[in-house]
């Protein structure tokens, strides 16, 4: 399992006037589509990986156009696969959000990385198991 952090940063304005603003949740559900159209790769062992919005912080009040917001997102990783291969894709995401739209910023940071594994079926840890 791999955790990652987004921020998405906009600019804070009062409600009445939202046009002035950047709305730093509207941007971060930008993201979190183009991430739910990634496809978490398979292993004959463990199955297909999965990819987890989990974690979502952003704004003050309801009459505030935020200025940040933060995602934490899980990707459960299958063997072959390591935290490059994902953050990369969200960092390209990113990028292509940036190009798209003058004003979007946003940036992502790896707090998290545990590769997966797979032991041998001969491995003597695993035939002690068995026998157990």
């Amino acid at each position: 399992m791999l955790e990652i952090q987004i921020t998405t940063l906009g600019k804070r304005e009062h409600g009445s006037t939202p046009e002035y603003g950047i709305n730093a949740i509207k941007n971060m559900c930008k993201i979190i589509d183009e991430i739910d159209k990634l496809q978490p790769s398979y292993n004959e062992y463990t199955g297909y990986g999965s990819i987890v919005p989990g974690v979502i912080m952003g704004g003050e009040r309801s009459s505030v156009v935020p200025d940040r917001c933060e995602l934490k997102v899980s990707r459960f990783t299958v063997p072959r696969e390591n935290e490059t291969m994902f953050y990369s894709q969200v960092f390209r995401i990113i990028e292509r959000l940036k190009l798209k739209e003058p004003n979007f910023d946003a940036r992502a940071e790896l707090l998290y990385d545990s590769n997966p594994s797979i032991v041998s079926e001969n491995a003597e840890v695993v035939q002690k198991m068995s026998y157990a």
